[in-house]
């Protein structure tokens, strides 16, 4: 009880709710003390986290399924991950969004907890990339971008066009927030109080940190908090020496993010999520001791520039290359250690016994309010961050596996109950149906939201719209189930006598429709390999013919048994045993052609047919 009311207490903290109150309060506040600077402030603000949130829907919506390809296939080491994570957050823009599906492909198994950690060290550093945008300080630019950033919009034909001109709106978006945050933050040269905190923050640079951090909570973005700091710095409201120290609270800051997607999110996921924070936490903690030495290192680093560059270096240009040294530094020095943080959040998190299996058998560690949890991303629903429809196909077929997985086993708990009825085996079939069906209403919502993030992507994949299809048949399939465990109860409690030849056939009915499971399981398991699903799917195929033979052969004897007292009650419960399980038969090819594999049915010669009639 204690342990439940301590996760809601853990999930409402999370919730966006509490901040948006914190939020009104400080507005409330800063309207009233400061009526000439917060409008302006916040204004600004919002325009360049919506430049920046417009910007990162059209990058990824033009590369969005070859970043997610990337990311699942190119992080084989961990050198190889940061590269990844570096590459996919430079494209994309935004690290909460590479840390959001590196989060999705953990808790789908996509991807392993020490490849995620790889990824999320290279993730940081190519976040640094919009720092460097800030400092070319294009302010005076921002008009002329987002008009020609409109004319593309307004007038592009193709996709991949308009979404670039997306990208070049929130660019320019940007920076016209920046140019309305440093109007806004002027004024503050001169207020008494901001001198006096600007000394408290040179006395005791951890407040500077704690206010970096606290942004960044709010408003989730460490790239605005970035902008927000650069905009006061390019205004000589903040010196740089106080603005690194907040910087680096915002590393911090960015970490809850991660810490949302992955609540409701499986246990490795969850792991993941720790990795990310603690890699920032412990990063700021190294450099915060040695602070004034890094921040001369800094200076010398930028320094070097004016030989180079012929100009003065602005105040950003030193934020900038501060948030990028920090995030390299921070990833050479944890990337040897990489075993060491995944031993750590194992300490943290502890590995279950179950955890190999994901979902086990038993009826108790069934969640019937979560039997999908690879499904359980909020943040994407709920943040900046919307991602394209293929990020939600990978997740989708995992479930999609694993209610097949739920549905082989209810079928497999009929058959026990067929052989040797039980009354436990019978309430551990009806908790498989009421999985399945909680199992439906979940997929089917996911689903949707991949066909309406189609309107970001360049293309849908054929099969998708067909997913629903799936879901119901296999939803189905655990209806069936009930069903065969209610005849095997009929049979038990009117004592039917059944031969033992009956029985043994009805029993390798049952194998085989366990068998052709095992075959679609696998076409849905080997994705990339069209040449080994098309196996399984003859395979699949072959024995649902075998199935229905069996019916048909079933039928023919029945007419030929001898007729008996029992004989309405024999007809009733066993035929329907056997149209049943060709039924599931039937549900398992459905989903195989939804997948794309259809059957391929052989013709058979006349000479062939007048031969066997013969016989």
């Amino acid at each position: 009880m204690f342990q439940r009311l301590l996760k809601e207490v853990k999930y409402l903290f999370f919730t966006k709710a509490v901040w948006w109150i914190v939020l009104a309060i400080v507005l409330i506040i800063g309207f009233y003390f400061a009526p000439d600077i917060v409008p302006n402030l916040i204004g600004g603000l919002g325009l360049f986290l919506f430049g920046m949130v417009i910007m990162s829907d059209g990058l990824q919506a033009i590369a969005g399924a070859k970043m997610r390809k990337v990311l699942a296939t190119l992080t084989e080491n961990r050198v190889a991950g940061v590269f990844t994570g570096f590459g996919v957050t430079a494209v994309i823009q935004s690290s909460s969004a590479t840390t959001v599906m590196v989060v999705g492909f953990v808790n789908a198994r996509l991807m392993t907890l020490r490849q995620a950690i790889g990824v999320i060290l290279g993730a940081n550093i190519g976040t640094t990339i919009t720092a460097h945008m800030i400092a070319l300080n294009l302010t005076d630019f921002a008009a002329p971008i987002l008009g020609i950033a409109v004319f593309i919009v307004i007038f592009a034909k193709k996709p991949f066009v308009k979404n670039l001109g997306n990208s070049v709106l929130g660019f320019g978006m940007l920076f016209l927030g920046m140019l309305f945050m440093k109007e806004a933050v002027a004024p503050l040269r001169d207020a008494v109080f901001f001198k006096n905190l600007m000394m408290q923050f040179d006395e005791i640079p951890f407040y500077a940190l704690l206010t970096g951090m606290g942004i960044t909570m709010a408003i989730q973005s460490s790239s605005a908090t970035e902008g927000l700091i650069a905009s006061m710095a390019l205004t000589g409201v903040l010196p740089v020496h106080s603005a690194i120290p907040m910087l680096l609270g915002s590393n911090i800051g960015t970490t809850i993010t991660a810490q949302i997607a992955a609540i409701v999110a499986s246990r490795n996921a969850k792991r993941a999520a720790w990795v990310h924070t603690f890699f920032n936490v412990i990063g700021v903690g190294i450099v915060f001791v040695i602070l004034p030495l890094y921040i001369d290192f800094v200076r010398s680093v930028v320094d070097n520039f004016k030989t180079l560059i012929h100009h003065e270096p602005n105040p950003a240009l030193y934020l900038a290359w501060a948030h990028t040294l920090f995030n390299v530094l921070n990833c050479l020095l944890f990337l040897p250690f990489v075993k060491a943080l995944e031993k750590i959040t194992k300490k943290i998190i502890p590995v279950k016994d179950y955890e190999a299996d994901e979902m086990p058998d038993e009826q108790e560690k069934i969640s019937l309010t979560n039997p999908l949890p690879m499904l359980k991303l909020k943040v994407s629903d709920k943040s900046y961050i919307k991602p394209v429809s293929e990020f939600y196909l990978p997740p989708a077929i995992k479930a999609i596996h694993k209610m097949l997985e739920y549905a082989k086993k209810a079928i497999n708990s009929a058959k026990e109950l067929v052989a040797n009825f039980d009354k436990e085996k019978l309430r551990k079939t009806q908790t498989f149906e009421q999985v399945l069906d909680i199992c439906q209403i979940q997929l089917n919502k996911y689903i949707e939201k991949a066909i309406i993030a189609h309107e970001k992507g360049e293309k849908l994949p054929i099969h998708v719209g067909n997913l629903h299809h799936a879901v119901n048949d296999i939803e189905r399939i655990g209806d069936i189930a009930l069903s065969l465990s209610k005849r095997a109860l009929v049979i038990k409690e009117y004592s039917i006598e059944i031969s033992e030849e009956v029985r043994e056939e009805m029993l390798a009915m049952f194998d085989k429709v366990l068998e052709m499971f095992d075959y679609v399981l696998a076409i849905l398991q080997n994705g990339e390999d069209k040449q080994e699903q098309r196996e399984s799917a003859d395979k699949a195929y072959a024995l649902e013919n075998e199935i229905d033979e069996q019916l048909r052969e079933f039928r023919k004897q029945l007419r030929d048994r001898p007729k008996h007292t029992d004989y309405g009650w024999y007809i009733a419960n066993i035929s329907d045993i056997y149209s049943d399980l060709e039924n599931v038969g039937d549900k398992l090819k459905n989903v195989i052609e939804a997948f794309g594999f259809p059957e391929i049915r052989k013709t058979i010669s006349p000479e062939l047919t007048d031969a066997d009639e013969q016989n």
